[in-house]
């Protein structure tokens, strides 16, 4: 049986066990890493790796990513099960035939879990790296922001796309 263009194709369990297993890759990393920290730091520890650079320091942030908005964890939690929620549905019939998207998405999907995860157990997410010029943060975070860049790269490249197919995008009206 013929295969369809990616473009036609509709997303079934390996696009959706893709999808999600590169989600929980990013989890499973992120959750080690931060039982690792809770288990082997108390709460304000840091541990030097790179001196004046890098330490690992056991911090729980109440807030939004890199501790900004702190106290806002009821509302982190709604924000971050309807973010998750629409990523599990909708992210693996979105990426369909486009890579880019898929590591977007998949990372922000992934590290929106392994905070949300902190949230609903802890009341707070665990962060420990520590590069002494911006909060302290983790490797969820880092998998959101990563997505993010990823998210952007893609955007600019399809409007690119799009400007070559169908002329420019500007209104003269």
């Amino acid at each position: 049986m013929p295969r369809l263009p990616e473009s036609d194709r509709v997303a079934g369990a390996r696009d959706y066990g893709r999808f999600w297993g590169a989600a929980a890759a990013i989890l499973l990393v992120d959750q080690l890493a931060k039982l690792a920290v809770r288990h082997w730091l108390s709460l304000g520890v840091s541990l030097p790796v790179i001196p004046r650079i890098l330490d690992l320091t056991h911090v729980q942030n109440p807030g939004a990513a890199f501790g900004v908005f702190p106290g806002g964890t009821a509302a982190f939690l709604v924000v971050s099960l309807g973010v998750c929620s629409f990523l599990g549905a909708a992210g693996p019939r979105l990426c369909l035939g486009r890579p880019l998207l898929f590591w977007a998405l998949s990372c922000q999907f992934g590290g929106a879990l392994g905070n949300l995860l902190d949230r609903l157990v802890f009341g707070a997410v665990t962060a420990f790296l520590d590069f002494h010029v911006w909060p302290v943060f983790n490797l969820a975070d880092c998998a959101l922001t990563v997505g993010a860049g990823l998210l952007i790269l893609y955007l600019i490249r399809y409007e690119r796309r799009a400007v070559a197919k169908e002329g420019s995008t500007c209104d003269p009206s």
